[in-house]
């Protein structure tokens, strides 16, 4: 059983996913798929507030994005949607105690 980890956060990745680490980001794909998730994280010195996450999400807000609560195990945000380039976009940013996932 393969495991994805960052800063406060750990993963269990399905059978045929793998994940690979760079500087920016943990990566989660099939070698056989199409497409990936991205996971960064960041710790704060106080605790991450829902205005946080709606600062660091408002680059990604396109027109037509439709934003909805998130909640992923211990951890609640925002997610958005949209559609660009052909592709189909969701960008996840959520908190838990003070520490922060961007995950696309």
């Amino acid at each position: 059983m393969a495991i994805a980890q960052g800063v406060s956060w750990e993963l269990t990745l399905a059978p045929s996913w793998e994940a690979q680490t760079d500087a920016e980001c943990e990566t989660i794909f099939r070698p056989e798929g199409v497409g990936a998730l991205q996971l960064s994280s960041a710790r704060k010195d106080d605790v991450v507030t829902d205005a946080d996450l709606v600062e660091f999400a408002s680059n990604r807000l396109k027109a037509g994005s439709k934003t909805q609560p998130a909640e992923l195990g211990e951890f609640s945000g925002i997610v958005i949607e949209y559609q660009a380039d052909g592709s189909h976009w969701r960008h996840w940013f959520l908190r838990q105690g003070s520490v922060a996932l961007f995950i696309t």
